[in-house]
């Protein structure tokens, strides 16, 4: 249930009313010029820029990952296909997808990455991560294992050239 207004408070909110409308009814003519001018190159701003380019994402065929050792306290980069496993110790890495905003707009890249581990002596698979992994936040969405840090550094597109040097799985320690 609403609480009534007071005598007080209906008058405060006429006054109040009163003189804005005095106001607007008494502003100067350059005042409502400037104001209308306004408007139409705000609506105008956000018409063109609302005609820009797409924003979505892209796949990508290769996914650039690096991983840390933390026994060891080393690190590798490596560039794999979509769809490649690439083993490092005794986790497996997979990447099934890899997307990439338009270079022109926030670079993002984000991977689907699954890895799993085969311990001895059973040998038997176990998930350690299976889930989306982005670049420019490692933490939002980070593997936990005890030995290994896998995280994702960019998705390059078929033809481009790995700026590292490195090859396609080469420099991941087995």
């Amino acid at each position: 249930m609403a609480m009534p207004l007071s005598p007080v408070h209906v008058m405060i909110a006429r006054m109040i009313g009163s003189c804005a409308l005095l106001w607007a009814w008494s502003a100067p003519r350059a005042v409502w010029v400037g104001f209308s001018v306004f408007c139409v190159l705000a609506i105008c701003f956000f018409v063109l820029t609302a005609r820009g380019e797409s924003q979505e994402m892209t796949d990508r065929p290769r996914a650039r990952l690096q991983a840390l050792d933390k026994a060891t306290a080393r690190t590798a980069a490596f560039t794999m296909d979509v769809g490649q496993t690439v083993q490092m110790g005794s986790i497996f890495i997979r990447v099934t997808a890899c997307r990439a905003a338009p270079e022109l707009a926030e670079p993002e890249s984000a991977a689907f990455v699954q890895v799993w581990e085969e311990e001895p002596p059973e040998f038997r698979p176990s998930w350690v991560f299976s889930g989306w992994m982005f670049a420019s936040s490692p933490a939002v969405s980070a593997m936990d294992h005890a030995v290994y840090d896998v995280w994702v550094v960019s998705c390059l597109p078929a033809g481009a050239e790995d700026k590292e040097g490195d090859e396609q799985g080469k420099g991941v320690p087995s």
